[in-house]
């Protein structure tokens, strides 16, 4: 069930992608359609407004010539003649401009003439249209105002002063046409300084709206006072009002080409999201299998590791630590060199293999940091210590510089850190023949978190600067003679480059041929003011065997080498072992007698030593027995292996291969401690 969960929150973003791509798809297609339609709406505005626009045009033009005109200031200004206006006016304008109400308003503003449907207005009816037309009147007087001057030599053209407005009168839309009487190229004149106007006016009727939509191809219209509501997707043009009037809007539903291609295409369109889903969903779940799949591999990976390291680490066990004890022993000269050369051969494989571990836990990103408090100049001057033997032993110098300001607790990994610049001092020993070999400690410019460099400089062989990046790539050396010369693998630089780069730093190098190498590692380490826990502390009770007794020992080991080892190193230090081969076998023998100490291994037959650890620990505490001091010794080096041991109760846990060294001093804590 976890690796299902695993597996789906791994895949859940192609999950996202796949559904996100299928509503892009569907809005995509939606925003199209509505662009299409949106370009349409405004073409048909753009072709209705210039139709209009040309109708009006037309009417006006009718209009002007036969108010533009000498005839018509002779016959409507000088003197109303009203058989002249209703045969030029009334009757001859009907063909073009339709069936109208007509009124001349003279200069003083009084409607002096009218007609209505070819018949003559009564006064009445004068007056009452000249006050509804008194808007389109008005802006007709102001236009006759603001017209220049001519003087009266001037026979040229005039330009016509003419108006149209539309207006809502009873829900129904109105249109007014009106023109300003004047000479064309006669002499003839007003008799005032305002010249008479003719005045059109009348209702949209049905009948012309029907032909107006027919010829528009217009669905759905009407005509609304420009404070009404048009919704979205209807188009609409407004018409000219006067200043007094409220516009009038026309409004239609358009064509939607668009959102009818969409909507005869629903099916092939659901088609293509239902193809998606199912190719999304088939994605998912092959994305899904992969992933299970890679937790899988990982998972194995991770067995593979702790199996192997178990399985090499077992040999190597009984190599490098009876080798010791043997080089100990009551050797010739030349036997105890053999000895010592087995021993250094173990420790080279040993470290070859936590190389290569550590590599292979980096690529499958199982290497994790531990980072708590560390005494910087201390775990500095502790790796110089380690490392000064090796120096001693080719004739080299070696040197450590540290800035007094190191003399602080800093957090980091400091398993890693000495890692890194033990395999960095280890390289420049092994290509140094004479001369030196230097560690430089400085604290690098002040930022926001203390940041220290580590310089390693050597006096050896040194190499070009063309290869400075080759050196860092894995399994990679020099060239084939330094290969021959000085051995080695070609790991220890690239590792320690990908270490200083999961801490967060970096690695360079620098060298010249002959005149050796310097190697910087750059890392950023926060001061603390933590200290670790010191580890007697957490050591239950000291061996405390009886005056003049052997140290009673319990031992389960399965490994008949690794029995062999400790049993050596155990009898050098004068105690009496009881071995078994599993940890059920240990815990019957730990029920059965008390012990001073346990010794157990993790990976076992029948039970293994985490199990048998807690089962010891619970039998202490029903039977009220003190905690019987337990050191774990395995070849399950990993840090996850470490962390179980401790949980079930171990007090130290120590990986083979083991040293005579460091089981000694893991003894002598158990001793010591209060």
């Amino acid at each position: 069930m976890r690796r299902n969960r695993s597996g789906q929150i791994h895949v859940w973003p192609l999950n996202v992608l796949a559904l996100t791509a299928i509503i892009l798809l569907a809005i995509s297609l939606v925003l199209g359609a509505r662009q299409v339609d949106e370009r349409v709406r405004r073409h048909e505005e753009l072709l209705v407004r210039q139709g209009l626009d040309a109708q009006v045009q037309q009417t006006l033009n009718a209009l002007v010539a036969q108010t533009v005109w000498d005839e018509a200031i002779k016959n409507l200004d000088n003197r109303l003649n009203p058989t002249w206006a209703r045969d030029n006016i009334a009757i001859y304008l009907r063909p073009t401009v339709g069936a109208r109400d007509y009124i001349v308003v003279n200069g003083a503003g009084e409607a002096v003439w009218g007609s209505r449907d070819d018949q003559p207005m009564t006064a009445e009816d004068r007056a009452a249209f000249r006050r509804m037309a008194q808007p389109v009147i008005a802006e007709i007087r102001q236009r006759e105002a603001q017209r220049p001057i001519r003087s009266p030599a001037d026979n040229s053209p005039k330009q016509a002063i003419v108006q149209s407005r539309v207006e809502m009168r009873d829900g129904k839309p109105f249109i007014w046409i009106a023109s300003l009487v004047q000479s064309d190229f006669g002499k003839a004149r007003p008799l005032g300084d305002k010249a008479a106007i003719v005045v059109s006016g009348t209702f949209v009727s049905p009948a012309r709206m029907e032909d107006l939509a027919q010829r528009y191809a217009l669905t759905q219209y009407r005509f609304q006072p420009g404070g009404g509501r048009v919704a979205p997707g209807e188009a609409s043009i407004t018409f000219p009002s006067s200043e007094a009037s409220a516009p009038v809007i026309l409004v239609w539903s358009p064509q939607r080409p668009g959102a009818d291609l969409l909507q005869q295409s629903i099916w092939a369109i659901c088609s293509v999201v239902v193809s998606l889903a199912a190719l999304a969903a088939l994605m998912a779940r092959n994305a899904s299998r992969a992933a299970r799949s890679l937790f899988e591999t990982h998972r194995a990976q991770a067995e593979f590791l702790a199996n192997m390291s178990h399985e090499l680490r077992t040999p190597l066990n009984g190599v490098n630590a009876l080798s010791e004890a043997l080089a100990k022993s009551g050797l010739t000269a030349g036997q105890r060199d053999m000895a010592d050369t087995i021993h250094q051969s173990g420790q080279m494989l040993s470290r070859l293999l936590s190389d290569i571990l550590d590599l292979a836990r980096l690529d499958a990103k199982g290497l994790s940091l531990e980072p708590a408090p560390f005494l910087l100049s201390g775990a500095v001057r502790s790796i110089v210590d380690m490392m000064a033997p090796r120096a001693r032993e080719k004739g080299l110098e070696l040197a450590l510089d540290i800035d007094p300001s190191a003399e602080t607790w800093v957090m980091g990994d400091v398993v890693r850190v000495t890692q890194v610049l033990t395999n960095l001092l280890s390289n420049a020993i092994k290509f140094t023949d004479r001369g030196h070999v230097r560690l430089d400690v400085r604290r690098a410019p002040e930022g926001d978190i203390p940041s220290w460099r580590f310089e390693v400089q050597d006096t050896g062989i040194g190499f070009e600067p063309s290869q400075k990046e080759l050196i860092f790539r894995r399994f990679q050396q020099l060239d084939g003679s330094s290969t021959r010369r000085f051995g080695g693998t070609g790991l220890g630089l690239p590792l320690s480059r990908e270490l200083a780069e999961m801490m967060g730093g970096r690695l360079t190098g620098q060298g010249r041929p002959g005149h050796g190498a310097v190697f910087t590692l750059e890392l950023q380490l926060p001061e603390t003011e933590l200290r670790p826990v010191e580890l007697a502390a957490a050591v239950p009770a000291p061996i405390d065997a009886e005056e003049g007794a052997a140290t009673r020992v319990l031992l389960s080991e399965d490994h008949p080498i690794n029995r062999l080892v400790i049993e050596t190193l155990l009898g050098e230090l004068g105690m009496d072992v009881q071995s078994t081969e599993n940890g059920l076998e240990a815990c019957e023998a730990f029920e059965a007698k008390a012990f001073d100490l346990v010794l157990m291994d993790m990976q076992m037959p029948v039970m293994d030593g985490l199990t048998a650890i807690r089962r010891m620990r619970r039998h202490e505490t029903d039977h009220g027995r003190p905690p019987t001091p337990i050191i774990m010794i395995t070849a399950n080096a990993l840090p996850e292996h470490r962390t179980a041991g401790l949980e079930a109760g171990a007090d130290i846990f120590i990986t083979k291969p083991l040293s005579a060294n460091s089981f000694f001093g893991a003894v002598s804590t158990l001793r010591t401690s209060p």
